[in-house]
């Protein structure tokens, strides 16, 4: 149960035992009501009152009278009030407090002294409260009609809590230059006449009946807990200043009744009495702070030596004596506080060897054991207390000497603030006047010194005149032969510049009439270069043959397997396709497949071991297989179809770690984006070579030649011969080996799309008697390249436009990083640029730590969830102008960055709309 606003287990209140739920203890009127369970007067020979059913009879005052003291049982409590007029010390004190103006800190008039409850065991009470009433006029000026509307009101005075000296003190007060306001709470009618219920701000609500005078009886009715604090008056006290808290342990409000009953509105102050216990903690922490300042005081002023000037050792000095004074005061008052509960404690002792000697009679021979017990333990109490009185009174001596020290010091700090200007101005004009005489000693100085200067500078012109009219003559022979010298010096330049423009002119002749030819010819050579670098020789595969993969280089013949290469080779295919064949579509949450060989060139070591250009950048790459190898049927009507659906499609991707590898997987169709449809395309027949020819439909453009065994209707001729523009030593030399997987595992890839995949199905003439093969190259995304571009500077949150138009553009800062380097593919190029956003401070606040974890290792952040679409739930990076339609694949202002959904949008035949 809470007293109050206060929660502590302190603070509860329990009924047990043998007691009846329905008896509990109550207060007499004011503080006239209370008993002794011990004394002869029993209280059970007096009718109980039921203070769960009547709660606001524990306690009866008079509103501007004795306040009450009252406290909460089994969670309720009240009491009753009489309309009596207010007492007449305390209508003096309003009329004293009134006149006070203009003071900053509260001033007031204490009114009442409250003394802690003595040590009582039973009843098991919590905290106790006094009730200050006041009638409502004599507090605000507001008007009874106001007050019936407002929720809160401005109030002159008001009747507080302040503990001073180790006693805790009601007083009334007021702060004349701040406005106070309290709250207006509305009393609620209960079934009971008279008896009305109020919520005070901060403690449990009140039971509140008003009546015109007390029945005898009802007062007879109840029996006061032992130990119950006491409230007492305090007449002709001092109106004066409080630096010391007011209102700590204070809920006061005004109270309206209703209309419906005539009853004037009342200012009630409810105030926690402290304990002992509390005052002497109070008392305790006040005097560990006064201590901590002296000590904090002293080590400022030794540091503070040497001091800048007298006023600022005064200053310090004054600092330390305040300090100093505050710890003695706070001392004595935590030494009387004390004082409070051994004086206490003695008085039980004397009380209850006086009990014990009234009560027992004759029988006390008995119990000498403890009366002598109690009579030794109140004189070892008187011991204490001497010693304590003894202790203040030492300290007030000490306390005195201080406060004479304090004067001097507050004296000696306003004479140094007064005469400090004058010697700060004396020492200023002392400094003045002798700054003066050094300038006036060094002005003479200078002017000395410059006129023997112009004496010097005339001495030397006079021997200028001189000289210069002894050498004018041969000064003038020597010019002339000069002159004559540059004059022919500038017609011999003259001569050689035109030499030099002529033949200028003569090459700029010449290169308009060579250089359009030089031109054509390089642009030709560059072109054939170029598409012997996209061409690829295949041969072509029979229905019966043993044959049903082959694979080809860009500069190379193509790729002869051995039987056994080739059965191993199949063989892998055959279990890569079963194993992800036994993947459910549904089942996989990104793109799956199965390496089953690798392509290894064996790259050669340059003359002198210089490598050449590119000798670590792996050649372009392309493979076949037989749509028979793939389990598919060769049907005539493949020619009239525009696509075609595959179970697998294949990819080649270089190998991260090991230059002059390159890795082929097998990737499972409707998972992740991975389309199921190749385009289906016609391979023509060139009469003139014996061969079939199929051109991509890629940027550039790549051609594939496929060398039947025997040409239908011509000899076999050799593949034509490269380009004599083609470089003498290729980018890699040596021949190619692939390696098939003899046990493909089932690997996760990154997000793979569409655009991903670089692959056809060919069909030859039916007069060919050709097989349509299935051919697969690298994704132009997979070529090496540099990065160009110089991005766009970013304002705001950067992808908070990755989910609409074309996507987020490249940051400027991030472009400056990446512009010049070199990547082999697209795949490392996206890794590095998520790397150099995690490392950037201005964009890396803008991610989740797990986003950044994931850039920090090269891989793409995750959007919302809103902006995932299946499998694909990281941002991804987008070409506006796409790779197939000539897009520059690593320039920065060719790329943004889009959500997965929004890059699907944007890829759809809707156009993303």
């Amino acid at each position: 149960m809470r007293n109050g606003n206060e929660s502590s287990s302190s603070d509860s209140m329990t009924v047990s035992g043998s007691r009846p739920s329905g008896v509990h203890w109550g207060g007499g009127r004011g503080n006239n009501g209370g008993g002794d369970r011990h004394s002869s007067h029993k209280a059970v020979n007096k009718p109980k009152v039921d203070l769960l059913k009547t709660p606001e009879m524990q306690a009866y005052m008079a509103v501007g009278g004795m306040p009450a003291v009252i406290t909460l049982i089994d969670n309720v409590w009240g009491i009753t009030l009489t309309r009596h007029s207010v007492m007449s010390f305390l209508e003096t004190n309003l009329s004293r407090v009134g006149a006070w103006a203009m003071r900053t800190s509260p001033i007031g008039v204490a009114v009442l002294g409250m003394m802690p409850s003595k040590i009582a065991l039973d009843p098991p009470i919590g905290h106790y409260f006094t009730t200050p009433a006041l009638p409502a006029n004599r507090v605000t000026d507001t008007p009874k009609e106001a007050l019936q509307v407002a929720t809160d009101v401005v109030v002159n005075v008001r009747i507080s809590d302040v503990t001073d000296a180790g006693v805790q003190h009601a007083v009334l007060h007021k702060t004349p230059v701040a406005i106070q306001r309290i709250p207006v709470v509305k009393a609620i009618a209960t079934i009971r006449p008279n008896v009305f219920t109020a919520a005070v701000p901060g403690i449990t609500p009140m039971h509140i009946s008003v009546v015109d005078t007390i029945a005898s009886e009802n007062e007879a009715k109840l029996a006061a807990p032992t130990g119950k604090p006491t409230v007492t008056p305090i007449e002709s006290t001092p109106v004066r200043e409080f630096s010391l808290p007011v209102g700590r342990h204070t809920h006061d409000a005004i109270i309206v009744f209703p209309d419906s009953v005539d009853v004037e509105p009342i200012y009630l102050s409810v105030i926690r009495i402290t304990s002992t216990h509390e005052i002497r903690q109070e008392a305790y922490n006040t005097y560990e702070i006064a201590k901590t300042e002296r000590e904090v005081a002293e080590r400022n002023r030794v540091q503070k030596k040497p001091f800048g000037s007298f006023i600022e050792e005064m200053t310090l000095q004054k600092t330390l004596m305040d300090s100093q004074v505050a710890e003695t005061a706070a001392h004595i008052i935590l030494l009387e506080s004390k004082l409070t509960l051994l004086r206490q404690e003695e008085g039980q002792a004397w009380h209850q060897r006086e009990h014990l000697i009234r009560i027992r009679g004759n029988k006390k021979f008995k119990y000498l054991h403890e009366v002598h017990g109690l009579r030794k333990l109140a004189q070892a109490k008187q011991g204490e207390i001497d010693v304590i009185n003894q202790s203040i009174a030492k300290l007030k001596t000490e306390e005195m000497g201080l406060l004479m020290q304090q004067q001097r010091v507050n004296a000696d700090l306003e004479t140094a603030k007064i005469t400090e200007p004058q010697r700060v101005e004396n020492a200023h004009l002392t400094a003045e006047a002798a700054e003066k005489a050094a300038r006036d000693r060094r002005i003479s100085e200078e002017i000395a010194a410059t006129e023997a200067k112009r004496q010097r500078m005339e001495n030397e012109r006079l021997a200028e005149q001189e000289w210069q009219r002894v050498e004018h003559g041969r000064l003038a022979a020597e010019k002339a032969a000069r002159d004559r010298r540059i004059s022919e010096e500038m017609a011999a330049t003259e001569a050689k510049r035109q030499r030099m423009e002529n033949e200028r002119l003569a090459e700029q002749e010449r290169q308009r009439v060579e250089g359009p030819k030089q031109q054509v010819s390089e642009a030709s050579c560059a072109q054939q270069a170029s598409a012997w670098q996209n061409r690829f020789t295949l041969p072509a595969l029979q229905p019966s043959g043993s044959a049903q993969y082959s694979f080809a280089a860009s500069g190379m013949s193509a790729v002869v397997l051995s039987l056994r290469e080739a059965a191993e080779l199949h063989n892998s295919f055959l279990a890569a396709q079963e194993q992800l064949s036994a993947i459910a579509t549904t089942s996989a949450s990104g793109s799956v497949a199965a390496m089953i060989a690798l392509g290894i060139y064996q790259t050669k070591v340059g003359e002198s071991s210089e490598r050449p250009p590119g000798w670590n950048v792996n050649p372009k790459f392309v493979g076949s297989i037989s749509l028979s190898a793939m389990g598919l049927p060769a049907t005539e009507s493949l020619a009239s179809q525009g696509e075609m659906a595959l179970p697998v499609r294949m990819r080649i991707i270089d190998a991260k770690d090991w230059i002059g590898c390159t890795e082929i997987y097998a990737v499972k169709t409707g998972v992740a984006g991975v389309l199921p449809k190749v385009k289906v395309g016609a391979a023509q027949y060139d009469e003139s070579t014996g061969v079939y020819t199929f051109t991509t439909d890629s940027t550039p453009p790549r051609t594939l030649i496929f060398t039947p065994a025997q040409p239908p209707g011509a000899e076999s001729r050799p593949i034509l011969a490269p380009p004599g523009s083609t470089p003498a030593t290729l980018q890699h030399t040596g021949e190619m080996i692939i390696k098939p997987v003899i046990t493909p595992t089932i690997l996760p890839l990154p997000q793979l799309y569409a655009r991903d995949f670089h692959d056809y199905i060919i069909w030859f003439p039916a007069d060919s008697g050709l097989e349509p093969v299935y051919v697969y190259l690298k994704s132009p995304r997979d070529e090496p390249g540099v990065v160009t571009g110089h991005g766009e500077r970013i304002t705001g949150i950067w992808l908070a436009g990755a989910g609409k138009d074309m996507g987020a553009p490249i940051p400027a800062q991030i472009a400056d990083k990446l512009r010049g380097r070199r990547f082999s593919h697209f795949g490392r190029f996206r890794a590095a640029f998520w790397r150099e956003v995690a490392n950037d401070p201005e964009l890396v606040g803008q991610f989740k730590p797990n986003n950044v974890s994931l850039m920090k290792k090269g891989l793409s952040p995750h959007p919302v969830l809103s902006e995932k679409v299946g499998g694909r739930d990281t941002f991804e990076i987008h070409h506006v102008n796409s790779i197939k339609s000539g897009g520059a694949v690593y320039d920065v202002d060719n790329l943004r960055v889009a959500t997965p959904k929004r890059h699907i949008e944007i890829h759809s035949r809707r156009g993303g709309k």
